[in-house]
């Protein structure tokens, strides 16, 4: 097993987790895929107190995937597609390579958020990413910024 995924799973198997779903003021929607990718960039472009899922899901999954590159030398797409990725915490996540749909959306996304240069996740003032970015750092043992 890869030293961050055993950082990770020590991380949940010792913590008491203050951000379970249940927990939250969540909204699952069903919606069409162009809500769905409106929803996912918005979480980088303003807060909600409500949580769109599973926009949220797809939205913390590109932090996370962008984020094991950084620290740990892991290939973005490969992070995206590990369907272990949040090891079994997040329903509603779906996994990169899970379907040509999946695909697309994550691609749209991404592209999006390229062409915004919101790509810089850690020196976002939003508040939703900043929480994902702090989260990251303690679920993998990082030194937290600042």
């Amino acid at each position: 097993m890869k030293e961050y995924k055993v950082k990770q799973y020590l991380y949940h198997k010792m913590t008491e987790h203050d951000d379970l779903i249940q927990t939250m003021n969540v909204i699952e929607t069903s919606i069409d895929d162009k809500e769905l990718l409106l929803d996912i960039v918005q979480y980088f472009i303003s807060d909600s107190e409500t949580l769109k899922f599973p926009a949220k899901s797809f939205s913390v999954a590109i932090i996370y995937a962008k984020l094991l590159e950084k620290y740990f030398s892991e290939p973005f797409y490969e992070s995206l597609s590990d369907p272990d990725l949040f090891i079994g915490t997040d329903k509603f996540f779906y996994p990169y390579n899970i379907s040509a749909n999946v695909k697309h959306i994550y691609d749209q996304a991404l592209k999006q958020l390229l062409d915004l240069d919101l790509m810089d996740f850690e020196n976002s003032n939003i508040d939703n990413v900043k929480k994902t970015i702090e989260y990251f750092r303690k679920e993998f043992g990082l030194t937290l910024k600042g």
